[in-house]
């Protein structure tokens, strides 16, 4: 059973509300979109998504969906345990016996006929071939796997949006797989991004609870259009960014920061954090 059912609602993303009860919402591990009157409605679609992590699974207390289905034997399995009656057991050996003698019968056949195989394969080299296989497929689960890989390495390396649009660009996605179209500029910098954005905060919040110490860092900087900043991090020691905040016309004094930085840790967990 899913102990905090008002937990769910990080696991989608909230699109708009389609009335007073219902919100769309989509999954954020196997974009399945739906409607949800509730939290329970979450916990259903999470029970049987199949893209669901193993250990989401049983942070939130859900069942394996294989886990019914593989501790039932199967009918062969049921068929192959028990012993057959001795009337089908001679009537089998019968069977086995007249397989035998049309089995020796056909040894002649069958080795008369292989020469001639061999020969007509290999004067038909490359012609058995169908032509489906020489065109490059892909389903939607392998594009939303490209689609979420292309995207983090276009955030983490800061690349910008219009260069997924050039023509070079997409030449080269082609070569490499030319089933694959990849995300255009709007949805790069839009949908996907925000759909990365979630699962990457839901990554980082799971690595943060299951860390015993959390050393928090801060630093100031100035951005490209000259705002200053304060940067926050967490360290479990693996850092992970919090948040970049612009301070405005807030000066970077020794008061101000602890202040943001204390706001921060009672966030996280008061037992957890230091300075």
């Amino acid at each position: 059973m899913v102990r905090q059912l008002s937990d769910l609602w990080v696991h989608v993303l909230e699109k708009h509300q389609t009335n007073q009860q219902t919100q769309a919402v989509t999954c954020v591990y196997c974009g399945t979109k739906y409607t949800a009157a509730g939290a329970s409605t979450i916990a259903r679609h999470l029970k049987g998504c199949k893209r669901l992590p193993d250990d989401v699974r049983d942070e939130i207390g859900l069942p394996t969906p294989e886990s019914s289905r593989s501790s039932r034997p199967s009918k062969r399995q049921r068929l192959s345990t028990e012993e057959p009656p001795e009337s089908l057991a001679e009537s089998a050996s019968a069977m086995s016996q007249r397989s035998s003698v049309r089995a020796t019968t056909s040894v002649s056949r069958v080795s008369a006929t292989s020469e001639t195989a061999s020969t007509s394969s290999s004067n038909s080299k490359g012609k058995s071939r169908k032509i489906e296989t020489w065109f490059d497929t892909i389903n939607r689960e392998e594009e939303k796997d490209l689609d979420e890989a292309v995207a983090r390495a276009w955030y983490v390396a800061g690349l910008p949006f219009s260069a997924i649009d050039n023509t070079f660009v997409r030449a080269v996605f082609k070569k490499l797989r030319p089933a694959y179209e990849p995300p255009t500029r709007k949805r790069l910098a839009g949908s996907l991004l925000e759909e990365i954005d979630r699962i990457v905060t839901l990554e980082v919040n799971r690595a943060l609870r299951k860390a015993d110490n959390i050393t928090i860092a801060t630093d100031g900087m100035t951005n490209i259009i000259k705002e200053s900043c304060q940067n926050y991090m967490a360290m479990t020691p693996t850092p992970y960014f919090l948040e970049c905040k612009a301070t405005g016309e807030d000066r970077h004094t020794a008061e101000y920061i602890a202040q943001e930085v204390t706001g921060i840790i009672e966030r996280l967990g008061p037992t957890k954090g230091n300075l």
